[in-house]
């Protein structure tokens, strides 16, 4: 049960730092394409 739990929260973890790894990519685009 507590392989599955550490599995789970390992996705959880994987899912957010994609979503704030694709954020962090529009902001600096925007700041790239602002400054250009």
């Amino acid at each position: 049960m507590l392989d599955g739990d550490r599995r789970a929260q390992e996705e959880m973890l994987k899912n957010k730092s994609d979503m704030v790894n694709a954020g962090a990519s529009k902001n600096i685009f925007k700041l790239i394409w602002a400054e250009g």
